[in-house]
């Protein structure tokens, strides 16, 4: 199926491609033994090849799996308390789960400056 040069214009503007005449020929060209491959493929019997006697459906097939681990909720971490993390509360005696100490804790041990209680970062824009 040959193109036409009409037809490569066709598709460099659905592209919004500017071409000249020289590419146009250049791309009939091209796009006509693209098109022809398609169309040997299209030959190709497949019939019976999916199904319960032919060959399944692949759509992975290097064999890998999915590697993640599920999402696990973690409390405090003293053993044997229930209580909600830093959401405050905690009666545990080991635990210091309250909100203002976690905050200072985790601003002590960051590199980065602190100002008004925040970590200062980098703008973004």
């Amino acid at each position: 199926m040959k193109l036409t040069p009409e037809q490569v214009r066709h598709i460099a503007q659905l592209a919004r491609l500017k071409l000249n005449d020289e590419e146009v020929e250049k791309f009939s060209h091209e796009l006509t033994d693209i098109l022809d491959w398609v169309e040997m493929l299209n030959e190709v019997d497949t019939e019976g090849l999916n199904g319960e006697e032919g060959v399944p459906e692949t759509s992975q097939v290097t064999g890998l799996t999915n590697v993640l681990r599920a999402d696990t909720v973690v409390k405090c971490g003293v053993v044997g308390c229930d209580c909600d993390g830093c959401g405050g509360g905690c009666e545990c005696e080991e635990c210091s789960c309250d909100k203002e100490n976690c905050r200072e804790e985790l601003l002590e041990c960051t590199e980065l400056p602190v100002e008004r209680k925040q970590i200062k970062v980098k703008p973004v824009l």
